[in-house]
């Protein structure tokens, strides 16, 4: 998917209720693959790393990166 597509899905804050649960899960997902690849790339709009707290991630979806909260970033 491309960058553009990611980051009009990777809402702030305030834009977040705007989109629905599925398109949430799915630019967290994809910024999930980006960080995996490339930790440094974490945008300040998604909130603390996965592993910080108060990461807004679930951990349904952390488990799929192999990404667990106790983890640190």
């Amino acid at each position: 998917m491309a960058a553009v597509e990611r980051d009009s899905l990777t809402a702030s804050k305030s834009q977040a209720p705007r989109l629905s649960p599925e398109d949430r899960e799915r630019a967290h997902r994809m910024t999930l693959k980006r960080y995996v690849a490339e930790p440094a790339t974490w945008p300040p709009g998604m909130g603390p790393r996965p592993g910080e707290p108060g990461c807004i991630i679930s951990a349904d979806v952390l488990a799929e990166f192999n990404i667990h909260s106790a983890q640190a970033a």
